[in-house]
């Protein structure tokens, strides 16, 4: 009985230790996570990193402190490493859907656009948001496929009607895409008149994509009236790029020619 009692308490002791040693590394775990926090609000990004690498060492099944690490490594602009760590993330909390969409906009960033498109279907299938079908949107378009691209727009707007980029998408998209199957101009000069009116004339590539919309329909006087106000809201805004591009394409009208573009 002695000798049955000394080792019972012998394996009451040992748990008791095992127990504390996980317990104070847990405890160590989350403390460097926090710490990374902090030091990531104030914008000590590397140090941060540190921070959130020690806890994931630590305590290399916390969903949690990977998904941290990942986001603080795409700051840094450390692409494969983050694509890394979002991959961990998802390995132990698989319906994560925004460790899912930025695992997406991350392979995006990495040119990988097929992979990103895969993961974006992913974060749809486990919770569907604007932001998702908005990303996945222009994945399409760097991926030549402008129809799909179409489609997510118009999603993303029925989540969110008040999403004024995704509408200037979409209608540049309806306006300006080579496939005569994916166009349709009075769709999107319905958009950007109405998106025009909210604005009250005052975004230019809201302007721009109303005049792209005028050109595809023959309307190449309205065109060119539309394109020029946005090129002087352009060259006000200082935005020289859209100033060259909005050049290019008020002389395309003046020749009665509509916009072409490949990709968004």
């Amino acid at each position: 009985l002695r000798r049955a009692g000394r080792t019972t308490w012998c394996l009451l002791l040992a748990y008791s230790i095992l127990f504390n040693t996980l317990a104070a590394i847990k405890s160590r775990a989350h403390h460097s996570y926090l710490n990374g926090n902090v030091l990531l609000n104030q914008g000590q990004v590397d140090a941060a990193i540190d921070y959130f690498k020690t806890a994931s060492r630590l305590d290399p099944q916390s969903a949690t402190f990977h998904f941290a690490l990942a986001n603080a490594l795409s700051l840094s602009g450390q692409v494969e490493q983050s694509i890394l760590q979002y991959q961990d993330t998802l390995e132990i909390r698989p319906n994560d859907a925004e460790a899912a969409n930025n695992l997406a906009y991350t392979f995006l960033r990495a040119g990988q656009v097929t992979n990103a498109i895969r993961c974006f279907q992913r974060a749809l299938q486990i919770r569907p948001s604007y932001q998702v079908y908005y990303n996945l949107a222009y994945a399409y378009c760097q991926n030549g496929m402008p129809g799909q691209a179409a489609g997510c727009y118009r999603e993303a707007i029925k989540l969110q009607p008040q999403l004024i980029s995704a509408k200037i998408k979409l209608a540049w998209v309806l306006a300006t895409c080579r496939d005569a199957k994916v166009r349709n101009g009075n769709e999107a000069l319905a958009w950007m008149e109405n998106a025009n009116q909210i604005t009250k004339e005052s975004d230019p590539e809201i302007l721009r994509t109303l005049a792209a919309a005028d050109a595809e329909l023959g309307k190449f006087p309205e065109a060119i009236t539309n394109a020029q106000k946005a090129l002087g809201l352009a060259l006000t805004q200082s935005k020289q790029t859209l100033a060259d591009e909005l050049n290019t394409e008020i002389a395309l009208y003046k020749n009665h020619e509509p916009c072409r573009v490949t990709t968004d």
